[in-house]
């Protein structure tokens, strides 16, 4: 019996005894196949595991190119110990809940869309400072295009009492009103940019 075929009936046994151990008769919803993975790869980073790799190749240094194939070799037998059980393991349709849209969720894009603004701003303000006066090309590329987005994304910003008159969705602003604090420091977003967020 050469080295292969003993790798390959250590774990096969070994994998199938976990099989036969679950003791899985009847058909099961697909929990079970993924306890199944999971106790194969536990499996795999046992001292017993490694010990058979190296069993594999003796006389030889392990790499990870002996590793691969020992890995490849597993996984296969793992497939057909599973595929004798396919026919036990049925498949679960999973239904997506559906929900309806509010003015409340509606307004949360646009409180979302004006903190995704304000985040790249805040990113691009650090980039001009940090490269301000740098004297490197690199630098100098650097701030250039941070200043570009910056004024880019200062043009996104729209005050809170322009867009209060000028909105045609007055209730997409209230999650962002009611979150204000005194400084008025949340960021607004125009029509344009929330309805993109929407989408």
């Amino acid at each position: 019996m050469n080295e292969i075929t003993k790798f390959c009936e250590k774990e096969f046994l070994a994998l199938n005894a976990i099989m036969e151990y679950m003791n899985i008769t009847e058909p099961v919803q697909v929990k079970p196949e993924t306890q199944f993975i999971e106790k194969c790869h536990q499996h795999q980073i046992s001292a017993q595991y490694r010990l058979n790799c190296m069993l594999f190749f003796p006389n030889t240094n392990i790499s990870s190119g002996h590793w691969y194939i020992t890995y490849k070799l597993t996984v296969a037998i793992n497939q057909f110990i599973l595929s004798r059980k396919e026919k036990l393991f049925s498949f679960v349709e999973k239904e997506i809940s559906k929900r309806q849209v509010t003015n409340a969720s509606i307004a949360r894009f646009r409180y979302a869309g004006g903190f995704c603004i304000h985040k790249i701003k805040e990113e691009q303000v650090s980039i001009v400072k940090t490269h301000m006066y740098s004297k490197s090309v690199e630098g100098q590329e650097k701030y250039e295009k941070a200043s570009d987005v910056f004024t880019i994304v200062q043009g996104m910003r729209v005050e809170e009492e322009h867009l209060k008159t000028t909105t045609f969705d007055p209730d997409s602003l209230m999650d962002t009103i009611r979150k204000q604090y005194t400084n008025k420091g949340l960021t607004h977003i125009s029509d344009e940019l929330y309805q993109f967020f929407v989408k």
